[in-house]
Formats: structure tokens, C-alpha cells, sequence
């Protein structure tokens, strides 16, 4: 297996944590840009991501989040998210256009090209790997932690990052960006 090692004769091996089928899980939705995170979201047990949940859990949570740093309403504000149900309903469009939030467009089938999916999701899961939570509320407490502590630094990187993606696929007629 990927994750086996040497040991020397006569050494114990170190005890290894095994992920569980049955082990509780939770959905993050998070928005974030090039200087700060935005909105972190923990999806509760038992609740589906609906066009619903994603308006007034997500959404509206960061519109309240930018109107409390006074971001100007004359100013466009772009937003980036993949092509869930929940993101591409009419109860998002419309809410979008309420807010005059200009959503930028994500192509099908591109993880490559998701911010959080190329790097965010990646860095939280590699913090957080080998750490064993008692409930999911100490999970999320954590992960929000950790969310709320990555540098300026690293998200304008991830940023630049996606636009080099970005005009890579333009350039290349859609073509999936090479890892």
C-alpha cells in the first residue's frame, strides 16, 4: 500500500488511524478570495445542499460578511463556484442578481480549475490528516481554525495559481491543465 513503510528489526510499528466506512462526515462550502476567507460553511447532519440551504446558509451569510467590511455596493464583486444543482437554480440566479453579485463562469467536469478544489480541500485535508475528532463540531472548529490562519500569502498564490489555469485551458481549446 501507498502508506507502508520500513521498520527496523525489532521496532514496533507506529500505530496507524484507519478511516471507517461508517465514520461521520461533513460537507464544507467555502468562500474565500486572494487576501482573506469570506464564509466558512458546515453542512448539518442530515441536511442536503438545496438551492434553499445554499441561499440562506451560504449566500446570504456572505453577502452580510462583505456588507459588515463595507465593500462597495458600486463596485462589482465576482464570485466562483462549480456547477452544483444547488449553485445553477433559479433561487441562486436570482439571489445573485438581488445582490448584484456577478457569478464567473465554470466549465463542466473541471476540478482543475477550482480554487478550492486544486488547492484549498487539498491543504485542509493534509492539516488535518492523522487527527481524530470525538464530534463533528470539534472537526469543523478545527478546519475553520486552520481555514482562518492560512497567510495572505498562500491564498493570493492559489489565486494566481487559477489564473494561470485559467488561460492555460482558454489557450489550449478546454484542454485539461496538466498536473
Amino acid at each position: 500500500p501507498a502508506d507502508s513503510m520500513w521498520i527496523v528489526d525489532g521496532e514496533e510499528a507506529p500505530t496507524r488511524t484507519r478511516n471507517l466506512i461508517g465514520a461521520a462526515k461533513t460537507m464544507f462550502t467555502v468562500f474565500w478570495g486572494a487576501e482573506q476567507m469570506f464564509h466558512v460553511h458546515s453542512l448539518p447532519k442530515g441536511k442536503s445542499m438545496t438551492s434553499t440551504t445554499f441561499v440562506q446558509d451560504v449566500l446570504n451569510h456572505l453577502v452580510v460578511k462583505m456588507e459588515d467590511e463595507n465593500y462597495s455596493v458600486d463596485e462589482p464583486i465576482y464570485i466562483h463556484y462549480d456547477n452544483a444543482t444547488s449553485h445553477n437554480s433559479s433561487n441562486t440566479k436570482e439571489f445573485l442578481k438581488q445582490f448584484k453579485l456577478t457569478r464567473i463562469a465554470h466549465p463542466p467536469y473541471t476540478t482543475d480549475l477550482s480554487p478550492s478544489d486544486f488547492y484549498l480541500f487539498g491543504y485542509l485535508k493534509g492539516k488535518l490528516k492523522g487527527s481524530q475528532f470525538k464530534t463533528v463540531e470539534e472537526c469543523v472548529e478545527r478546519a475553520c481554525k486552520i481555514l482562518l490562519e492560512i497567510s495572505k500569502q498562500k491564498l493570493k498564490d492559489a489565486f494566481d495559481n487559477w489564473l494561470e489555469r485559467a488561460w492555460w485551458v482558454n489557450q489550449n481549446g478546454g484542454a485539461y491543465y496538466p498536473h
